[in-house]
C-alpha cells in the first residue's frame, strides 16, 4: 500500500512536470523541481502521455523542444535532463525542435552535446525532418553544426529528396552547396532531381540536374 502510494505520487509529479514543460511554464516547472520532485536527471527521463495535450509518450525535454520553449528546455538541461533521450517513436528533442522550426531550442540542444544524426523508427534524422517540414533556418543550423548529409530514411529518402519533393529552393540550394549526394535513389528508384520532376517542381528539377552535370564535369 505504502509503495503504491509513493509510486502514485511520483507519477503525479512526473505528469505535472511534463505539463509545465509542454506549456512552457518555467516558474511552475522550477517550483516542482525545487520543492517536490527528485532532482536526479533520471527522473526527467520518464516518458509520459498527456491526453488532450500530447498523445506521444515523451520526456519533459521532448515536450519543451517540440513546442519551442527555450527557457524551459534550458532549465531541464541544467537540472540534468539528457539531451538525446527520445520519445516513444525514437525522436530526440533535437529532431522535434528541427521538425517544428524551433531554431533557438535546436541551437541550445546542440550546445549541450545533442547528437546531430539520431534516427527515429522511420529512419529520419533532425535534418531530414527539417527539410521535410520546410524549415530552412533549422536546416542551415544543422548544416553549420556538421550533420550528415548522406543519411536516408526507411523509404530511401534523404534530406535533399524531401526538399526536392517539396520544391523548396532555399533548402535545395543549401544542401547542394554543402555537398549533399545527388545520385542517391529512394526505394522507388528516384534521384532527388527525379523526385522534384515527379512532384511537378520543374524549376527545382532543373537546378538539381544542373548540379549533377557540374559535379560530373
Amino acid at each position: 500500500m505504502g509503495a503504491n502510494l509513493f509510486q502514485g505520487r511520483i507519477y503525479h509529479y512526473q505528469v505535472l512536470v511534463a505539463i509545465a514543460s509542454a506549456r512552457g511554464h518555467a516558474p511552475t516547472l522550477r517550483m516542482l523541481l525545487d520543492l517536490h520532485c527528485p532532482r536526479e536527471g533520471s527522473f526527467l527521463e520518464a516518458q509520459v502521455i498527456l491526453p488532450g495535450l500530447d498523445e506521444t509518450r515523451a520526456t519533459p525535454l521532448c515536450l519543451a523542444a517540440k513546442n519551442g520553449h527555450t527557457g524551459v528546455s534550458a532549465l531541464l538541461l541544467k537540472r540534468g535532463a539528457a539531451p538525446d533521450t527520445p520519445d516513444d517513436s525514437g525522436r530526440t528533442p533535437l529532431s522535434l525542435a528541427a521538425a517544428n522550426g524551433h531554431v533557438k531550442v535546436g541551437a541550445l540542444l546542440i550546445d549541450h552535446g545533442a547528437k546531430l544524426d539520431g534516427q527515429d523508427v522511420s529512419g529520419r534524422t533532425p535534418l531530414i525532418w527539417a527539410a521535410e517540414e520546410v524549415h530552412e533556418d533549422a536546416v542551415k543550423l544543422l548544416l553549420e553544426a556538421g550533420c550528415d548529409l548522406k543519411t536516408k530514411d526507411k523509404k530511401g529518402m534523404s534530406a535533399l529528396s524531401y526538399a526536392a519533393k517539396n520544391g523548396y529552393r532555399g533548402i535545395v540550394e543549401a544542401l547542394i552547396k554543402c555537398g549533399a549526394p545527388l545520385e542517391d535513389r529512394d526505394v522507388w528508384g528516384r534521384r532527388p532531381s527525379e523526385q522534384a520532376r515527379h512532384s511537378g517542381h520543374l524549376a527545382i528539377a532543373g537546378i538539381l540536374e544542373a548540379a549533377e552535370k557540374e559535379r560530373v564535369e
